[in-house]
């Protein structure tokens, strides 16, 4: 008797587990997320540039999401992006309510350092909002306006961590052409950096957002800020004298590697979502972020940040990062040996 009743509970469990597994697989998008919060996770503390973008697409999203979910920001700073990436991916749901605003870099990471707990290749790309315009400037206390004066004089940059490319590209650029680049880390975020600056405690940065630079005009206004070089593939229309990372490099390999470098800001800023989201909701995020994409009011919005929207599709974006992530053995060793640490 007992037996029969345990089997009988135990077959109503199974039951009611597969009725509930059969109800979530027939909702469509627009049920899902009727009543449910969107959580986009940033790699920046509250002050900082990603941050700042994901409360902008918090702000537009939900009116072109199924469902009309609302929306909100969860600040994740630390290790350059890593931890709100690694977040993303091993302990945010994969349901489509947990989306990651982070910087592209963290692509680079992990060929830096292959034992990263995230796989850039599996995680779920919504698609690219901008790509990013990122400068290494020298402040006006260091002593030098053009990168070859820094191969006979010392300056000292800011960065966070030894991840990103405040740091990267300048270790890089010391064993490529010689420059003299001390790297201090350790500061939080942007804002720190940008108060070290203000405080002549540091000489300069590797790596900053053009845009955070203009959110700050007497910088430009005071010729405070110097640029040394653009970390991309292609000059600035506004400093056209302002070589490319890639310019300053002839060595054929150290030119491979520093294309790689280079190539990070094109994958730009991006919305992505962890590992195994339903295909139905990652169709209606990317159509839900390519039509936020369009919207005058969006635009105008990115447009307070100084940032011009320049959107990429989710599987584009997905493609770029697994060619990245695909270079050649002795690239990633190179690449390895000229962004690691000083001793």
């Amino acid at each position: 008797m007992i037996t029969r009743f345990l089997i009988a509970r135990a077959l109503a469990v199974i039951v009611a587990a597969i009725a509930i597994t059969t109800t979530a697989i027939a909702q469509t998008p627009a049920e899902f997320y009727k009543g449910k919060t969107v959580t986009l996770v940033s790699g920046t503390a509250g002050s900082g540039t990603y941050d700042l973008v994901g409360r902008v697409v918090a702000r537009h999203l939900p009116h072109y999401l199924a469902g009309a979910p609302n929306a909100v920001v969860q600040s994740m700073p630390g290790a350059s992006h890593v931890r709100a990436t690694e977040y993303v991916e091993n302990a945010a749901v994969r349901d489509g309510t947990v989306l990651g605003v982070v910087q592209p870099y963290v692509v680079l990471n992990k060929l830096l350092n292959p034992g990263a707990r995230y796989h850039p290749e599996r995680l779920t790309w919504i698609g690219r909002l901008l790509p990013l315009t990122q400068i290494g400037f020298a402040w006006r206390n260091a002593g030098v306006t053009r990168i070859e004066e820094v191969k006979s004089k010392a300056i000292t940059l800011a960065a966070a961590g030894a991840t990103g490319p405040a740091a990267t590209v300048p270790w890089a650029l010391n064993r490529m052409i010689g420059t003299k680049f001390r790297v201090v880390r350790g500061y939080a975020d942007d804002s720190a950096e940008f108060l070290a600056l203000e405080r002549d405690e540091t000489e300069g940065m590797g790596s900053c957002n053009f845009a955070s630079i203009v959110n700050h005009p007497d910088w430009l206004r005071d010729n405070k800020v110097f640029p040394l070089y653009v970390i991309g593939l292609h000059r600035m229309a506004r400093y056209p004298d302002v070589p490319t990372i890639v310019e300053l490099v002839s060595e054929p390999t150290d030119r491979a590697v520093i294309e790689v470098l280079a190539t990070m800001p094109e994958l730009g800023m991006t919305i992505m979502a962890p590992p195994d989201v339903p295909a139905d909701r990652v169709e209606a995020l990317r159509g839900a972020l390519a039509a936020m994409s369009r919207d005058p009011a969006f635009i105008a919005d990115m447009k307070t940040l100084e940032l011009d929207v320049d959107p990429l599709p989710g599987a584009a974006v997905a493609d770029m990062v697994g060619k990245s992530i695909a270079v050649s053995p002795a690239v990633v060793r190179r690449l390895i040996d000229t962004t690691s640490p000083p001793d």
